[in-house]
């Protein structure tokens, strides 16, 4: 077989570009290796290559590709994710009550703040702490339970405990069961109980301002009353406004409506009997000591913030008060 060669063409050097196109053609590669690319037509191929004496050629395409065309989504293997940093492990953080300093005894108090808790302790550290704020500080108090689970009991406990009131409340179980849902009489007990010349009725749900005490003791000193309220602002559910008239109480006042607010009144120890013949029991209460010459009095400054809930009892000024008015003021 006789050898032969390749004579090399008279025309310039031919010169390799690439090019984009997203058809394919065929084309010699940078490697010489055939490719293919679609053209109009054979004729339109060889016309440009002979005006513009150049071979185009596409690049080998990509690993994954096949002639310039992405591999499907589902066969692409999944990208490696990038490794997040480790977290630290959590632990559980110490309770604030471990750091909170109980408050010792009062040395001489003059006051007792009962607060009896019937069927519920919701809100009870919101009192407490209000107790806890005053400027007044000779005060001892007493915790009424009531119809309280055993759940209940060990979570008061515990408030005193986070609020530092160990050593100033007394826990006291009132075991009674009335219309009046056991307030009145528990009310009374814990007076009963108390070794103080004045106690202070204070609702859980309520909120005392710092002063208060010391504003009503003031007041008791000042103008020799036995029965101090203040005004009172609601929250919560609702922001009804309430007004209550303001200094000394009269028969006219009790008339018209109930002039005191339960949560607001510090008062004499030996006053403060409450029985359940009327749901509005603290009205009935005020309506008997003003009949018997006890001075009422109501601060013209509002030292109590009244929650309102869904199921809280308002202000007994609309509870049975025809009734009450009918017995000791001969009038409806």
């Amino acid at each position: 077989m006789s050898s032969w060669t390749r004579t090399p063409a008279k025309n310039p050097p031919l010169q390799v570009v690439p090019f984009a196109r997203l058809s394919v053609s065929d084309t010699v590669s940078a490697e010489g290796v055939a490719e293919v690319k679609q053209w109009p037509n054979p004729l339109a191929r060889r016309q440009a290559e002979r005006q513009t004496n150049t071979i185009e050629y596409t690049a080998p395409p990509p690993p994954g590709e096949v002639r310039g065309f992405p591999e499907p989504a589902t066969r692409r293997k999944p990208q490696a994710q990038p490794q997040q940093p480790p977290q630290p492990a959590l632990r559980p953080l110490k309770s604030d009550a471990l750091k909170i300093t109980q408050i010792p005894a009062a040395t001489d108090p003059q006051v007792t703040v009962i607060i009896p808790l019937v069927s519920t302790t919701d809100f009870l550290e919101d009192a407490l702490l209000s107790v806890k704020r005053q400027s007044y500080s000779q005060w001892c108090g007493l915790l009424g339970l009531v119809n309280l689970t055993d759940a209940q009991r060990l979570s008061v406990e515990t408030t005193l405990n986070n609020t530092g009131l160990t050593n100033r409340f007394a826990v006291v179980t009132v075991v009674y069961d009335t219309r009046s849902g056991s307030r009145p009489a528990a009310i009374t007990e814990l007076a009963d109980k108390a070794t103080t010349p004045f106690v202070a009725h204070l609702d859980a749900r309520d909120i005392w301002l710092p002063k208060k005490l010391e504003l009503q003791l003031q007041i008791m000193e000042e103008k020799s009353v036995d029965i101090v309220g203040t005004l009172y602002r609601e929250f919560g559910e609702s922001s009804k406004s309430v007004n209550l008239p303001v200094g000394t109480l009269y028969t006219g006042d009790f008339e018209r409506s109930n002039p005191l607010m339960l949560s607001s009144v510090l008062m004499k120890r030996d006053l403060a009997i409450f029985t359940d013949e009327f749901t509005a029991f603290d009205y009935d209460c005020w309506v008997r000591s003003h009949l018997k010459g006890v001075t009422l009095f109501n601060l013209d400054a509002v030292q109590v913030l009244r929650r309102i809930t869904r199921s809280t009892i308002f202000n007994t000024v609309d509870t049975q008060p025809e009734l009450i008015r009918q017995k000791y003021l001969q009038t409806a």
